[in-house]
């Protein structure tokens, strides 16, 4: 109503009447005892808030919602009526600013069986957040100069010379850079590559002026540094040093004088060195010249700096060379050539410029010549060659020819050249050994030829060997085009071979050592290899590394392969090691190796593998190639190789389970192996069709060296490398 309006006492009575009426028509429902509930916020102090303000980006802790009676059980929700400025949490009342601006936080419980609805708000005020980033001024740098990595204090500059302008460094490590200039420009001068200019005798300022910026302003830095221009240094003189020669020849072995050096100002000298001591050696006062070696020495003299005479340096070179031969530990020279080599009968001369030793029908032994070393000339490794004239020895001797850096070519005229080697434990030693057109042999009770790489046999030459053989170790066995092929064997292992090897009554050597290398294949016929041949030590040959697990049984003619290898492991092995050696077979038990040569053919495998086990192919540069055989047969695998390779065959695991502990070798054993292989067979595409070519694989065959030839038996019957029949 209007408070302005007057009701009488009887009038309010009546309306108050039917209001109480209409109310009790109205609400026939609702309970009697229903109370009234009261919501009211506070702060933290207990009074009533109403009104509020918050500031963004700061904390805001809302007001606390009071409810009388106290623990009454009823829902509250809360809303806000503007919440592009705040929101609410409907159920715990807890705000989020959102942006500037007002709103209302409204608190409203429903209605329940013991109390009425009721409801509490309060009016919030959002203020914008503060500005309170730092107004930044410019500030000039720390900083000093330096140079060559020193700080200064001053710089100086002599009249008439120049320096360039020094670095100027901040605390923080960083380069400064601005203008530069000179307070007195007549003392001294600052060019546009920033070189300071000396021009009179004075003291100066340096200044460098640069520029510090921050929040668009400017801030001007100088920086300066005395400058002190002196008095220009005196002009010094050279102490004109000289040497008598400039270029001196000696021979090694034989005395040399020095050349002398002239000082006319008896200057102090700094030092007199060789730059070569391995070749010459000099006196610390220049006048002893001692010959060390073959090849050129830079002599080499430096005076010190004095106040009238600045350092000069002057050399001289020596060239020294050698008839390139020791004998018996002596260097042979042009002085005592006829001594060590002559017997008075000119059987054994040397030629310089070949480096060949002549050898007339002569015998070598320690009584008259040994050659236990080659000297490099000039740093070139060339060849000795012994030529051969009739028939020669060497004898008596543990180590003749050693040669440890040069390679040996023994040459004859003809094949009625000989040299032949007994009672030596080492006839040859030297990396390289070639045999040229002449005849090499060996007779009892032994003679040694060790390689520290390649053994070469050229055309119309033999390497002969007695009953008990010709021992010889290298990496790799040479043959001349065309000639016929030798086998090649490894150290320890005497194998049987048809052809290479001969005896001096011209046949074929049965027994031969040679060195650690895998058996080559020749290029143009079939190559069957034979694993029945050990020495008496059961060692079987390089192309077999064996372990405990591993074996080669003589009965049955197989090797018994358990030792399981990765693909991984072979091929760092090809990559890294040489086979054959220790490392190798430490590392690759079980594996076969061999060559293949260049071109394309096929390797043919005879065997069998037992279930969860394969026989791994692995070609220098070809992928693996894996054979699962379950029966004894034939398994092929085409090789086209630009050039000759190395060939693994090596037994894989195809789960983790280990391979046997150990496999027999003897036929009553119990046999526990992963895969045997009976024969392997190289057969290259440009081989001639024979004999070896045209037998069918079912047919079993077996070889054997008699007299020398290579014998077959097949079907009961024997034949020859060309097929023919033989008794």
């Amino acid at each position: 109503m209007h408070p302005q309006m007057i009701l009488n006492s009887n009038y309010m009575k009546k309306i108050s009447f039917y209001v109480a009426l209409v109310a009790m028509m109205l609400l026939p429902l609702r309970m009697v005892g229903q109370s009234r509930l009261t919501m009211s916020f506070e702060d933290a102090n207990g009074r009533a808030v109403r009104q509020v303000e918050a500031t963004m980006g700061e904390e805001f802790v809302e007001p606390t919602l009071m409810i009388q009676p106290a623990g009454a059980q009823v829902r509250v929700v809360y809303s806000s009526a503007n919440e592009r400025v705040a929101t609410v949490d409907m159920m715990n009342g807890e705000v989020t600013l959102v942006s500037a601006g007002s709103t209302t936080i409204i608190a409203q419980s429903g209605e329940t069986e013991a109390y009425f609805g009721a409801q509490a708000q309060y009016s919030l005020i959002v203020n914008a957040a503060q500005d309170t980033t730092p107004v930044i001024e410019p500030t000039c740098p720390e900083a000093r100069f330096y140079m060559n990595g020193a700080q200064l204090t001053s710089l100086s500059v002599k009249v008439g010379e120049s320096v360039s302008v020094p670095m100027l460094m901040s605390a923080t490590g960083s380069m400064l850079s601005g203008r530069v200039s000179v307070q007195n420009t007549a003392v001294a001068t600052v060019s546009a590559d920033n070189m300071i200019h000396g021009l009179a005798e004075g003291t100066t300022t340096l200044f460098v002026s640069t520029v510090s910026t921050a929040e668009g302003s400017v801030l001007t830095c100088d920086y300066s540094l005395p400058l002190v221009v002196e008095a220009a240094a005196p002009q010094k003189q050279s102490p004109e040093l000289s040497w008598s020669d400039t270029i001196i020849y000696a021979e090694l072995g034989v005395p040399c004088e020095a050349p002398v050096l002239l000082n006319p100002h008896n200057v102090p000298m700094n030092k007199i060195e060789s730059q070569n001591p391995n070749v010459a050696e000099i006196s610390e006062d220049g006048t002893q010249l001692t010959i060390k070696g073959v090849g050129d020495a830079l002599i080499f003299a430096e005076s010190f700096e004095t106040p009238e005479y600045y350092a000069q340096s002057v050399s001289y070179i020596v060239h020294v060379s050698t008839i390139g031969l020791r004998v018996k530990g002596i260097n042979v020279t042009s002085l005592n050539a006829a001594d060590v080599l002559g017997d008075g009968s000119h059987n054994v001369t040397f030629d310089v410029e070949s480096r060949t030793l002549h050898l007339n029908s002569w015998n070598i032994d320690g009584a008259n010549l040994s050659i236990d070393a080659m000297i490099k000339d000039e740093g070139v490794e060339r060849p000795l060659t012994i030529m051969l004239h009739g028939v020669n020895s060497i004898t008596n001797v543990q180590t003749c020819i050693l040669a440890a850096n040069i390679p040996v070519i023994v040459m004859g005229q003809s094949m009625r050249d000989e040299l032949t080697m007994s009672a030596n434990q080492i006839a040859v030693n030297t990396p390289y050994f070639k045999i040229h057109q002449c005849a090499v042999s060996a007779q009892a009770p032994m003679a040694a030829i060790k390689l520290g790489n390649e053994l070469g046999v050229s055309k119309n030459s033999h390497l002969l060997a007695t009953s008990t053989g010709l021992a010889i170790q290298c990496k790799t066995f040479v043959m001349a085009e065309g000639e016929e092929g030798v086998a090649i064997l490894t150290p320890g292992v005497r194998f049987e071979t048809n052809k290479g090897f001969m005896t001096t009554n011209n046949q074929y050597a049965k027994e031969v050592e040679i060195g650690k290398v895998p058996v080559v294949a020749p290029a143009d016929e079939v190559t069957t290899i034979d694993f029945t041949a050990t020495d008496p030590e059961g060692n079987e040959s390089i192309v077999f590394s064996a372990s405990a697990n591993d074996a080669y049984n003589e009965q049955t003619g197989q090797l018994e392969l358990a030792s399981s290898l990765t693909d991984e492991v072979v091929a760092q092995a090809l990559d890294s090691l040489v086979p054959g050696s220790s490392a190798w077979i430490d590392l690759l038990p079980g594996s076969l190796v061999f060559d293949i040569p260049a071109g394309q053919g096929k390797v043919r495998v005879q065997c069998l593998t037992l279930a969860g086990y394969t026989l791994q192919v692995k070609m220098e540069g070809q992928a693996v190639v894996s054979i699962a055989q379950t029966a004894l047969g034939w398994a092929e695998v085409t090789y086209d190789v630009p050039a000759p390779v190395h060939v693994v065959i090596y037994l894989h695991a195809q789960s983790a389970a280990s391979a046997p502990a150990r496999i027999a070798t003897r036929v009553e054993d119990a046999v526990s192996a992963g895969a045997y292989i009976q024969a392997v067979k190289i057969v290259p595409e440009n081989a001639p069709v024979g004999f070896e070519n045209v037998q069918s694989d079912d047919v079993q065959s077996t070889k054997f060296i008699r007299d020398g030839q290579l014998i077959i038996i097949r079907d009961g019957k024997m034949y020859n490398a060309t097929g023919v029949e033989v008794k």
